[in-house]
């Protein structure tokens, strides 16, 4: 992995995009395995990626920053629509919106 992608997954490793609520139970199965041997270790691992916004995308750790971005566009689009926003801003302030409904951080603080 290239240093930038190595400090971008750990500044990011933490926040929403890639996290996931799990039960006792699923959380004792996970542990430590990469996402996507678990994934193929699952039952039915369609199903869980889909009701879990898992992207299809590489999901290798020399790809997070793919995976990441694209999640937490998965994730906002879903609450979005759960919430019954409507799509009236500029694309600057809705892409300022994610990173603040996302990960709880304004970019511009960066």
């Amino acid at each position: 992995m290239r240093p930038e992608d190595i400090a971008y997954a750990r500044d990011n490793f933490n926040r929403l995009p890639n996290l996931q609520l799990l039960s006792d139970a699923t959380n004792e199965s996970k542990k430590d395995k990469p996402l996507l041997k678990w994934l193929e270790a699952e039952n039915n691992p369609d199903y869980y990626r889909a009701t879990n916004l898992i992207p299809d995308v590489d999901l290798s750790l020399s790809n997070f920053r793919e995976f990441y971005d694209v999640r937490k566009q998965m994730l906002l689009s879903e609450l979005k629509k759960k919430l019954g926003v409507v799509g009236s801003q500029t694309e600057a302030e809705e892409s300022a919106s994610v990173d603040e409904l996302v990960t709880g951080e304004d970019d511009a603080s960066e």
